[in-house]
């Protein structure tokens, strides 16, 4: 009885150290690191100048990556970015600390046309469902299926509608990720849309009408990745850590740190697409690492154990 008791107490403990949360994900659309607006003249750093008046894309089966390497899916399947909606409520979800996100820019081929082995009409769909219908439409048709992005507005060449559809055009997306714990029950995860990167490589303003998977298209998608086009916000804040957190300061062109969690072995250094800058083994919680010209800015680091768990995250300015 004495042993049921004591083991009753260890699961009660071990289960008070999570707690359930919900988590929300913002995705803020910036144009030139400023926040995107729309029915404005933009300027490219091409050289090319529009005002946009629509801007949406899709975004499918997040997944976040919590206390080390557990993994879990959120509510919907599906979401709706807009330029004035972009703020996602992924779920309820028993954790402490988020460590990686991951999404896919688009529908996934099981909801996206009629071969997709989930695949309904759009018209089963009530009308605030995001496969619903849209204005402007974000659906080509049963056979082609839903557009991943759509932009459009007016520049020097008049209209123009860069609407990309085609299977295939997906991208998926995964980054670390510094969380904000609004309170005890609630953690919002912050990241970036850069719109400017996403149109990379095109004179937006002179494409015309240009819906399907023509070159610029298949472009403005694979930017996605190739430019970085979903980064870290900058304004994301720390988590609050239970215990005291560690001291690590750069200076002389090291990178000094002391206090770490005990079972630290390994510190590796991100900048704000998510890169890895540095990273370097750990074997004692006080120590210093050559860094002398490697980045300069922001940068998060993380501490992490030796199946590659965060212990601990960080951010620092270098100057």
């Amino acid at each position: 009885m004495i042993r049921l008791i004591f083991f009753l107490l260890f699961i009660i403990v071990a289960s008070s150290l999570r707690s359930q949360k919900n988590v929300f994900l913002d995705i803020s659309p910036v144009f030139n690191a400023d926040p995107l607006q729309m029915d404005v003249t933009l300027v490219h750093n091409n050289g090319d100048s529009y005002a946009l008046d629509h801007f949406d894309y899709y975004v499918s089966d997040v997944t976040i990556t919590h206390d080390e390497g557990q993994e879990s899916t959120a509510l919907e399947s599906v979401y709706l970015i807009e330029p004035e909606n972009h703020t996602l409520y992924l779920g309820n979800f028993d954790l402490e600390s988020i460590e990686q996100i991951e999404f896919t820019v688009g529908v996934p081929a099981r909801l996206n046309t009629q071969d997709g082995a989930e695949a309904m009409d759009i018209s089963s769909y009530p009308e605030t469902h995001p496969l619903s219908f849209q204005i402007p439409s974000m659906y080509w048709g049963w056979s082609f299926g839903y557009m991943p992005m759509i932009i459009g507005g007016s520049g020097s060449g008049g209209f123009f509608e860069l609407h990309s559809v085609g299977q295939g055009l997906q991208k998926k997306v995964d980054l670390p990720v510094i969380q904000t714990e609004v309170s005890s029950s609630q953690i919002n995860l912050e990241i970036l849309c850069n719109v400017d990167r996403w149109v990379n490589g095109i004179q937006l303003s002179s494409v015309g009408m240009m819906h399907g998977a023509f070159p610029d298209n298949v472009l403005a998608m694979n930017n996605v990745n190739t430019e970085n086009v979903f980064t870290v916000s900058p304004s994301a804040s720390m988590l609050s850590l239970v215990h005291t957190p560690s001291n690590i300061y750069v200076s002389d062109g090291r990178l000094l740190y002391s206090n770490l969690p005990e079972s630290t072995r390994e510190l590796a250094i991100y900048d704000p697409l998510g890169r890895l800058v540095l990273s370097s083994k750990i074997a004692n919680p006080k120590g210093a690492i050559d860094f002398q010209g490697q980045h300069k800015g922001s940068i998060f680091v993380f501490f992490k154990d030796v199946l590659g768990g965060v212990l601990e995250k960080q951010t620092l300015f270098i100057h």
